[in-house]
């Protein structure tokens, strides 16, 4: 009954009550206080590590705090994802956000299908993220800016380029990448000059 009451109408403060503190025990579990970041646990055969060891793998897994603000900003794991997120050794490139680090060792190895290239759906997200702590964080709001305009560009010029919205974009050369024509989630680039993140 207690479920078909959130689902019908507005959900109790008991709910919210409960989320919040789920996504609180989620992010302590999940923070790598060394670094100031938050990472994945390591999985074997579909369950965490029994040592419970953080993957040193960085990547778009490493911002969902960020896309939902879910991090305060004077948090040092606000500043510590802020610095993974803009530097351009780890996952910021003049096309939009990588989906894995450029110093990882898996960088464009292998199948090479979330090892460094850009996705447009993560990138909205992100973008969703700093536009919210951009309200009140002046130095947000240029990491927001130039973000949302190299994804401007670079989809606009393979737009030009082949005449074709693509399924992901190649972070060292902005080329499109897979599937073309792609109007699937790529058509986010439409929100993203709109600026509506609703």
């Amino acid at each position: 009954a207690e479920y078909m009451g959130i689902v019908l109408e507005r959900p109790s403060e008991a709910y919210f009550a409960f989320v919040h503190e789920q996504l609180r025990l989620m992010l302590n579990i999940n923070q790598d206080k060394k670094f100031n970041l938050f990472k994945d646990l390591n999985f074997e055969n579909g369950f965490p590590s029994a040592d419970f060891k953080m993957s040193d793998h960085l990547g778009y897994v490493n911002l969902f705090p960020i896309m939902f603000a879910m991090i305060p900003p004077t948090a040092p794991a606000f500043r510590g994802t802020m610095g993974l997120l803009t530097h351009p050794d780890f996952l910021w490139s003049s096309f939009g956000i990588r989906s894995l680090s450029l110093s990882d060792p898996l960088f464009g190895k292998g199948e090479n299908y979330w090892r460094g290239n850009i996705w447009m759906p993560l990138n909205y997200m992100i973008l969703r993220g700093l536009a919210i702590y951009a309200q009140t964080i002046a130095p947000i709001r240029g990491v927001y800016s130039q973000l949302r305009r190299n994804l401007m560009v670079n989809v606009a010029t393979a737009w030009q380029n082949t005449g074709y919205f693509w399924e992901n974009y190649d972070s060292i050369s902005g080329q499109g990448r897979y599937s073309a024509p792609f109007c699937g989630w790529t058509s986010l680039i439409a929100l993203i000059v709109n600026e509506d993140y609703a």
